[in-house]
C-alpha cells in the first residue's frame, strides 16, 4: 500500500472553495483513480494549531494505492490530468504532493 497525500499550506493570500471542492472536486477522484487501485480516499480540514493560531494547512488529501506503480499510473492518467486542471476551481494553493509508506 501506498497513500499520496496532497497538503494545502496556508497563508494570507491562500483561498480554498469547500464547497465547489466537496461537491464538485472530490466526487470527481473515485471514477477517475479507481480503475488504477484507488483502496481509499480521505479528506481533512485544518482548524487550528494546539496553541489557537491559524492551520499551518488548509486541507489534505490522502489517497491510498494497492502500490507506488498504481499511484504513478492514476496521476499520470487522463483522470490525474483532469483532476490537476480542475484545481484552480477551489484554489490558488499551490499544494505540496508526496508518496508514503506505512512503517513494517
Amino acid at each position: 500500500m501506498i497513500t499520496l497525500s496532497i497538503t494545502y499550506p496556508n497563508s494570507e493570500a491562500a483561498t480554498f472553495d469547500w464547497d465547489y471542492y466537496t461537491r464538485t472536486h472530490l466526487p470527481m477522484i473515485g471514477p477517475r483513480f479507481a480503475p488504477f487501485g484507488l483502496v481509499m480516499a480521505s479528506v481533512l480540514r485544518g482548524v487550528e494549531q494546539p496553541d489557537g493560531s491559524a492551520a499551518a494547512y488548509v486541507a489534505q488529501c490522502l489517497l491510498t494505492f494497492s502500490d507506488d506503480q498504481a499511484a504513478k499510473n492514476a496521476l499520470g492518467s487522463e483522470g490525474g490530468k483532469e483532476l490537476r486542471d480542475d484545481m484552480p476551481n477551489y484554489t490558488n494553493i499551490e499544494p505540496v504532493v508526496q508518496f508514503n509508506a506505512p512503517i513494517d
